[in-house]
C-alpha cells in the first residue's frame, strides 16, 4: 500500500516489536503503551490490554489490530 510506513531498526535481545493498525497509535499515547508493556510479562496479555484500552478510550473510532513479538536468542522457547 502507498500508505504503509517502512522503517529499519537495530534490534536487541528482549526488544518488543509491535505491528498494529493506526487504530492503536491514534488512540493510545506512546507513554501509555510503554507503561502497559512494562506491567505485563505476557505479550498476549499486553496486546489484549492495548486493544481494550484503545477501544474503551478511543479518540478516533477505528479498527484495531495488534501483533507483538519479542526478540529472543535463536532456538529459545518462550
Amino acid at each position: 500500500s502507498l500508505d504503509a510506513i517502512c522503517q529499519n531498526f537495530q534490534l536487541e535481545l528482549d526488544d518488543i516489536i509491535i505491528l498494529s493498525t493506526d487504530g492503536l497509535f491514534d488512540n493510545v499515547p506512546d507513554r501509555l503503551i510503554e507503561r502497559i508493556l512494562s506491567k505485563n510479562h505476557s505479550l498476549k496479555h499486553a496486546a489484549n490490554c492495548l486493544v481494550n484500552h484503545a477501544v474503551r478510550y478511543y479518540i478516533k473510532p477505528d479498527d484495531i489490530l495488534v501483533i507483538m513479538a519479542r526478540v529472543t536468542k535463536e532456538n529459545e522457547k518462550q
